[in-house]
This record gives C-alpha cells, sequence and structure tokens, in this order.
C-alpha cells in the first residue's frame, strides 16, 4: 500500500512538474515572472507561395490599373501583387480560372498559379522557379500582366592557367 501511495505522488507531482495540471493562463504565467511556452511553428506554406519578406518586386493592382504590368526577375525570385483598390482583386495564369478574359500563358514545365481573393489592402506574393515569361490577367478587371523569370546566369570557372615545367638543361 505504501508503495502504491509513493508512486501516485510520484506520478502527481511530475504532472505538475511537466504542466500537464497547470490550469494558469500564459498571461497568469506571465504576471508571476514564468516564461510562457513557445507558440507552435507556421504550417510551411505551398509551394511557389512566398513569405512576405523575401519580395523582388512589387506590382499594385487598383479598381483600374496593374502597376507595372512588366516585370522581369530570376529564377527563385518573387513577385508580390498587392492589392491597393476597395474591392478584392484576384490574379492567375490558370486557363480554366481565366475563361477567355485575357491572354495567359506559361512555360511548359510551370504550373498555373492564382491567389485566390485578395482583400483590399492585401497582398499574394508567388516565387517562381522555372525560367519563361508568364502572361497572368486580374480576374475582377480582366487587365493582363507579365512576369518574365530569367534563367539564373552560369557563372563558368575561370579558365585555368596552363603552367610549362621547363627542363634545366646543363
Amino acid at each position: 500500500m505504501k508503495a502504491i501511495y509513493c508512486v501516485l505522488t510520484l506520478v502527481a507531482v511530475s504532472m505538475v512538474f511537466f504542466g500537464a495540471w497547470s490550469v494558469a493562463t500564459a498571461a497568469d504565467a506571465a504576471s508571476k515572472g514564468a516564461v510562457a511556452p513557445a507558440p507552435a511553428p507556421a504550417p510551411a506554406p505551398m509551394p511557389g507561395v512566398a513569405e512576405k519578406s523575401s519580395v523582388d518586386a512589387l506590382v499594385k493592382i487598383t479598381d483600374t490599373k496593374i502597376a507595372p504590368t512588366k516585370v522581369t526577375i530570376k529564377v527563385g525570385e518573387t513577385v508580390e501583387w498587392k492589392n491597393a483598390s476597395k474591392t478584392d482583386q484576384a490574379v492567375t495564369t490558370d486557363a480554366n480560372l481565366a475563361k477567355g478574359k485575357g491572354s495567359i500563358a506559361i512555360p511548359k514545365s510551370a504550373q498555373a498559379f492564382s491567389s485566390g481573393d485578395i482583400k483590399p489592402g492585401g497582398s499574394f506574393a508567388y516565387t517562381f522557379t522555372v525560367a519563361g515569361t508568364y502572361r497572368y490577367i486580374s480576374l475582377k478587371h480582366g487587365r493582363d500582366g507579365e512576369v518574365v523569370v530569367k534563367a539564373e546566369e552560369v557563372r563558368k570557372a575561370p579558365a585555368k592557367a596552363e603552367t610549362t615545367k621547363k627542363s634545366k638543361t646543363r
């Protein structure tokens, strides 16, 4: 019986120590000088959808235009479309969504992208991984835009200097 009591006590102390029985909120813990646990990490972004901190070109969408209408970037760089209008906007290279509203084209090995609704003041960022020309449209007003993605330059190593050994003759 004494052994069971010791085990139960040990379990209870362990649970309190590891937080299983803790009912305090993060605010309670902070007020007592305790450090609140770190929040869970954010889910990984979808392929091609970029984090906002890595934008290489910015396109603004208003109720009447897309500006600039053409941007040029390198493979691996990101374009952000910022909704500067008062209504939802959307951009796409998906021909099924465009339904003949504009001129859409993507490189053969690239996947189409679509922003979904971009709320006023919101943005959509996409990282381009395939070189080529992407023609997209704004689904709300049918305006066309273009992203030209240049292949990364392959830097050639400098040619090795040829050395010849001269034989010593006596």
